[in-house]
């Protein structure tokens, strides 16, 4: 037998070896594919101008979306989709919240200042931060909230306090 038959020979093999391997991957690849896709629209709901940020608090199920242009938060109801609306700072852009505390907080472009809001009853406090704060975290386990400012600072908040 040649080389290059024992080649051809070779080459059949790992060809027929490989076959149901292939014919598996694409079939779980259609499998996933169906699976992930989104199959039908559920509602849609007016918030304020120019939404940005959303943050959701899986225990009161309550989505809260900061509305850039409207200087607002929109609270929509998960049940419900009802809305109703908080307002902040002006240009809201980012929003985090702590689903422990039930406190949500916002940061506000132009008025250099986050906007703690109580899920509960809706009411605010207002915490100058300084420069441009943008991006905002919580962590629920300290109940410490990170603000990034444009400047080039970390700003570091007490949530007892919001201080």
């Amino acid at each position: 037998m040649t080389m290059s038959a024992r080649l051809s020979t070779g080459k059949k093999l790992l060809i027929r070896a490989l076959l149901p391997f292939f014919a598996l991957l694409a079939m779980l690849s259609l499998t996933a594919t169906s699976a992930w896709a989104v199959d039908s629209l559920i509602a849609t709901v007016p918030v304020g101008n120019q939404p940005g940020s959303i943050a959701l608090n899986s225990v009161t199920n309550k989505v809260y979306v900061a509305n850039y242009a409207s200087s607002s938060v929109t609270v929509i109801e998960g049940a419900t989709n009802n809305t109703s609306s908080i307002p902040v700072g002006d240009l809201p852009g980012y929003i985090a919240l702590n689903s422990v505390t039930n406190k949500i907080y916002v940061s506000n472009f132009r008025s250099a200042s986050i906007t703690a809001i109580d899920g509960a009853t809706n009411s605010t406090s207002t915490v100058s931060v300084g420069g441009i704060p943008q991006s905002i975290a919580v962590n629920s386990v300290t109940n410490k909230i990170y603000v990034g400012n444009q400047s080039g600072i970390l700003t570091i908040l007490d949530g007892a306090t919001n201080g």
